[in-house]
C-alpha cells in the first residue's frame, strides 16, 4: 500500500502539524507558484509524500497553487495500472 494511501487514512492532512505547514506555505506564496495569475489555495508537496517522508513539513517543498494547477499535477503524476491499454481517438 503506497504510503500517500497510508498518511491519508490516518488523518494526516487533519493535523495541526500539516494545518501549520499549509498556513505557512499559502502565507509564503500568496500567488499560484504554475499559472502565476490566481491566488494560492492548495498547498502542494514538491516531492512527493510517499517518497519523501521526511520532507513532509518542510517548507521548502511546499508550493502555494490554484485549484486548476494542483489538479494537474494530480493528472501528470497518475500512472497507467499494468494490464491497461490506453486508446487515444
Amino acid at each position: 500500500m503506497p504510503l500517500k494511501t497510508t498518511l491519508k487514512k490516518q488523518g494526516w492532512y487533519h493535523t495541526s502539524a500539516h494545518r501549520r505547514w499549509r498556513k505557512l506555505v499559502l502565507q509564503r506564496d500568496k500567488i499560484c507558484q504554475h499559472c502565476k495569475r490566481k491566488p494560492a489555495t492548495e498547498a502542494h508537496h514538491i516531492k512527493p509524500l510517499e517518497d519523501y517522508t521526511d520532507l513532509a513539513l518542510d517548507l521548502d517543498n511546499g508550493q502555494g497553487l490554484c485549484w486548476d494547477c494542483h489538479e494537474e499535477t494530480k493528472k501528470r503524476g497518475r500512472k497507467i495500472p499494468a494490464g491497461v491499454r490506453v486508446i487515444k481517438a
